[in-house]
């Protein structure tokens, strides 16, 4: 039907020129075009409106975090492992999500060169080096949490998992420590 339609409907073609195009003879002189007059102002009028929507977008972040908690809560007293879950990944994501508003914005504009880029790579890589050591050391004490929980009461479980977890957590923290020394950054 529109095919039909666009057969039978004459076209008609403005000879004007456009107000951006350049004048064809040689002895016109080109001056610029105000970009607001073509585009109506649109830019100033979505920077406007940003503030406004990331303050939107960060009360309705906050909003989701706030309803996982309580569903979090509710899940653990009603012992109802869907929604548990469900509670554990709003919360997670909804704070990932408000790392990266607030923290992007500030990477990006502090970004300047590539020798900063080489930089903020460094500093990640060493900023999760240390946090793995951290967790390590961490670890390493609940393992002697459990292993103390397997002498007081001697319930095989607490020793299965100490074993385990101070075995992970030793491969972890040397992994942490030799692996930046064996893969360093060019």
């Amino acid at each position: 039907m529109v095919l039909l339609v666009t057969w039978f409907v004459p076209i008609i073609a403005s000879a004007d020129a456009l107000p951006f195009n350049i004048p064809t003879n040689d002895q016109a002189e080109i001056k610029p075009v105000n970009s607001d007059r073509l585009l109506g102002g649109i830019i100033g009028d979505m920077s406007g409106i940003m503030a406004p929507v990331y303050k939107w977008g960060v009360n309705f972040i906050t909003i989701v975090f706030v309803v996982g908690t309580i569903v979090m809560i509710l899940s653990a007293l009603f012992k109802n492992g869907q929604w548990q879950k469900f509670g554990q990944i709003s919360m997670l994501i909804s704070f990932i999500t408000m790392l990266l508003l607030r923290g992007l914005p500030i990477i990006i504009l502090s970004v300047r060169n590539s020798s900063d880029i080489d930089i903020l790579i460094q500093e990640t890589l060493s900023l999760l080096g240390f946090s793995a050591v951290f967790l390590c050391l961490i670890s390493i004490g609940v393992s002697f949490l459990f292993g103390f929980g397997y002498r007081l009461i001697e319930h095989p479980e607490f020793h299965r998992w100490a074993k385990s977890l101070r075995a992970v957590s030793i491969l972890m923290v040397l992994f942490a420590i030799v692996i930046p020394w064996l893969l360093p950054i060019m």
